[in-house]
């Protein structure tokens, strides 16, 4: 639920600031590449969990 509030929140945030600077077709232009930032993030994300996870099977208990 954080996530979503903080992409809701910096979304409109990020095209705006981007479109005042240049406009706003660039602007609109870099949603997709946000979007390809998330996906290799969430990808790096879900390879990262699944080590941890073994981690923690692995690990004495006290």
């Amino acid at each position: 639920m954080f996530m979503n509030l903080i992409g809701s929140f910096l979304t409109p945030v990020s095209i705006g600031y981007i479109s005042d600077k240049t406009d706003l077709r660039f602007a609109l232009l870099f949603l997709p590449l946000m979007l390809i930032v998330a996906t290799v993030l969430f990808i790096f994300a879900k390879k990262q969990y699944f080590k941890d996870l073994e981690i923690i099977k692995n690990s004495p208990t006290e």
